[in-house]
């Protein structure tokens, strides 16, 4: 009769360790499936983060104008003219404004009317104020 007591006990007992055995698999299953959902999110996060530092909203670009050089806030989705009227005004209306444009320091004209992001601007890039042909007319 012991015998049987000791293996209706030891019965037990393993029935109670594989249930355990089982619940734990499936927390194991649960906290998997969280840990790689967890690794997705963060995979997106880095990209936002990477995409933000490489190009921010925000940012702060040199205009020089007669060797003097002036730093401007500029958003990277505004349009040139808004910089360019920005610009001007930063260095007092310099003589025949409506002749200016901004360039680039490799003496690339920017286009007025494309965004500030579509003229490849980058943050703390020198720009120059300078006359353009095309607007004064100058043939």
């Amino acid at each position: 009769m012991d015998n049987l007591c000791c293996e209706l006990v030891e019965d037990a007992d393993v029935v109670r360790a594989l249930a355990n055995v089982e619940r734990a698999g499936e927390e194991v299953r649960v906290a998997t499936s969280a840990l790689e959902q967890a690794a997705g999110r963060l995979s997106i996060a880095e990209d936002e983060l990477r995409e933000a530092r490489e190009h921010p909203r925000k940012f702060q670009v040199a205009v020089i104008y007669n060797g003097l050089q002036k730093n401007l806030a500029a958003e990277r989705d505004e349009l040139v003219k808004l910089l360019l009227a920005r610009a001007i005004a930063a260095f007092g209306s310099p003589p025949q404004p409506h002749t200016l444009s901004l360039f680039t320091e490799q003496g690339v004209e920017l286009d007025d009317n494309k965004t500030l992001d579509a003229a490849g601007v980058k943050p703390c890039e020198k720009l120059l104020l300078r006359p353009s042909k095309v607007k004064g007319g100058l043939s």
